[in-house]
């Protein structure tokens, strides 16, 4: 076990189940990266000198390590969290013009993957297909719940799964639009949660790994008062960004394709004012338009319909369609840098007090960590959050942002 103590009192630890990791020496360690991600399996990097390359020959891909990290706090206690499984991939290295090697282990928890197969299911609800591939997967905590889990699955509702366990599961999670995540508990065992955006208020998941609270308080400042600033006390955010890709929502083509009973049906997402609204195409319409003209006519007609530069120049060939969808939500993306502490990690809901803008932190929505990255260094340890509201997925299933995985 190695272990590397700052000022701050942050350390980490390292195991390995495959090499035997006593001979490393703590001053050759220097960096600890590990981002929490929803959707994503964990990763990160370590780093060392690597004065004679014994750690690039030891450590290569492939290598089992299990890592972890905490805070000694005051009177002996600690938090920590609780060693990932991990496996190293993509190593690499680097010479410095005064000599210092280095080698960096990038690692990632491909023990989540589970086995690569072909399934149909259509038996039983989308609820128990996600039990069924968590329980796969060795999940002990599960925590399955979204507005569609109880639609049944029949012959002309089934799924299919082609690939990993985990990357089926993380293609479920996008169509029916959910937060999912893999990680370790507190208690070793393996946790998982699938459940609505909107749910996460009430999600047990992020405390299971975190070892915390389910939601994290952000405070940045204080509050303006003549001409300075009081601070409140609680400050915990060093520094932070934010944006509105609200508007990204009515880029791009926002067309998709169902087939329902065998046959194509077209869908246009137009958003109009908050809300979104969902259009689909009548074929008929076009071809009542059409009807009477010769074939010089009709080939000049559809070019102007492939020309339209806006929906509402063919808007009269759609009909405005009863679909269930969520709210719009804002797309506001908080990107906050935080003091290191272990029980951050994606899955928390989020609430804002003092220094940020009214529109970030909206009580009307449920504000969500969609990433977590720890780094401890030599410098300290950091926790970097990014926290979005719980509808920045449109209703088309489409990221209303980049993303940045």
């Amino acid at each position: 076990m190695i272990g590397l103590f700052n000022h701050d009192g942050t350390f980490f630890m390292v195991e390995s189940p495959d090499v035997d990791l006593k001979v490393l020496m703590r001053e050759d360690v220097r960096s600890l990266d590990v981002t929490e991600e929803m959707g994503m399996m964990d990763q990160g990097s370590i780093t060392f000198f690597d004065r004679a390359d014994y750690y690039s020959r030891v450590l290569r891909p492939g290598v089992k390590l299990d890592i972890g990290w905490g805070i000694n706090l005051t009177g002996g206690q600690q938090l920590k969290r609780n060693k990932v499984r991990v496996v190293v991939n993509s190593p690499g290295g680097s010479g410095s013009a005064q000599g210092e090697k280095t080698y960096t282990c990038a690692f990632m928890s491909l023990g989540f993957r589970g086995d690569r197969s072909v399934v149909w299911y259509e038996a039983g609800t989308r609820a128990d297909v996600v039990a069924t591939v968590m329980t796969k997967l060795g999940v002990v905590k599960q925590e399955i719940d979204f507005l569609r889990g109880n639609e049944p699955l029949t012959a002309g509702t089934k799924v299919c799964q082609f690939e990993s366990d985990y990357a089926f599961l993380v293609r479920m999670a996008n169509e029916w639009r959910c937060a999912f995540r893999m990680g370790l508990a507190s208690d070793g065992s393996i946790a998982a949660t699938f459940v609505d955006y909107s749910k996460l208020g009430g999600s047990k998941f992020a405390a299971w790994v975190g070892g915390g609270a389910a939601s994290v308080h952000l405070e940045w400042s204080g509050s303006v008062v003549g001409n300075r600033i009081e601070y409140s006390g609680k400050a915990n955010v060093l520094s932070y960004t934010w944006k509105d890709n609200s508007a990204d929502s009515a880029n791009g083509d926002g067309t998709r394709m169902v087939i329902v009973d065998g046959v194509p049906q077209f869908y246009r997402q137009v958003v109009e004012g908050e809300t979104v609204k969902t259009y689909r195409l009548v074929p008929e319409r076009i071809e009542q338009e059409l009807g009477g003209h010769d074939v010089a006519t009709r080939t000049s007609i559809l070019m102007d319909y492939l020309g339209a530069k806006d929906f509402e120049q063919v808007k009269r060939f759609f009909v405005e369609d009863a679909v269930t969808t969520a709210p719009q939500g804002s797309g506001i993306i908080v990107n906050a840098s935080m003091i290191g502490d272990p029980t951050l990690t994606a899955g928390l809901v989020a609430t804002f007090g003092a220094g940020f803008p009214d529109r970030v932190g909206a009580a009307d929505r449920t504000w969500w960590v969609r990433k977590a990255e720890h780094k401890i260094d030599l410098s300290g340890y950091f926790t970097d959050l990014e926290i979005a509201d719980a509808y920045s997925f449109s209703p088309t299933g489409e990221l209303l942002y980049p993303s940045t995985s």
